[in-house]
């Protein structure tokens, strides 16, 4: 559902990997990456799992929709500490 959505997009732009299989850390990705999500972008994106066997193409609107739901549900979750009230 919604959470294995962010987990590959969590994976789309932080593990990237170069041609020969090793990490790679790509500042303009990341940077890039999380504006599109924050202004909802229409771009569509490939997200892939890590063993390859499952791939969504996804836009970034839709990945936003899926953060928002999550965090609705963990704040509809969630308890006050009694010492907040």
């Amino acid at each position: 559902g919604d959470c294995y959505i962010l987990k590959l997009f969590r994976d789309f732009v932080f593990h990237q990997a170069d041609g020969a299989g090793r990490p790679v850390i790509d500042l303009g990705h990341v940077v890039s990456s999380l504006n599109k999500l924050d202004a909802a972008d229409e771009e569509k994106i490939v997200l892939a799992s890590r063993d390859g066997k499952n791939i969504l193409v996804v836009s970034y609107a839709d990945v936003a929709r899926c953060l928002e739901k999550c965090y609705q549900e963990l704040c509809s979750n969630s308890v006050l500490h009694p010492a907040l009230t």
